[in-house]
């Protein structure tokens, strides 16, 4: 993809596309069961939403200042989401929940480019 005069808009598109065609992937293929709500087709399942929500985390985690990539694994049994960025809490804090540092609150504006 070329470059625009603007690497902050690069990266948000980057992502947004990265996310788009993650998840695509990781719906095609589910079985998911028609339900009716209030006589109105639900086609967003539990499992849709989880599996977006773990799209986002590792995505908005991440360490945007290395060279590092988002790996998201479909597998039979499961589904693997992973950066390569370390937790600001506890693994405990985390599985507890209901804590957060801050430190990584929003995205990056712009990066440099990488070097070769």
């Amino acid at each position: 993809m070329g470059g625009s005069a603007d690497p902050g808009r690069d990266l948000e598109r980057d992502l947004y596309d990265f996310y788009r065609q993650a998840t695509s992937r990781l719906f095609r293929e589910l079985k998911v069961q028609l339900s009716i709500s209030k006589n109105q087709r639900e086609d967003d399942t539990p499992l849709q939403k989880a599996l977006r929500e773990a799209m986002v985390n590792p995505l908005v985690h991440a360490d945007y200042s290395e060279r590092a990539s988002t790996l998201v694994v479909k597998a039979p049994d499961y589904f693997g989401f992973r950066n390569l960025g370390q937790m600001c809490i506890s693994v405990e804090d985390a599985l507890a929940g209901g804590k957060s540092t801050g430190e990584k609150n929003s995205l990056p504006l712009s990066r440099a480019a990488p070097s070769s």
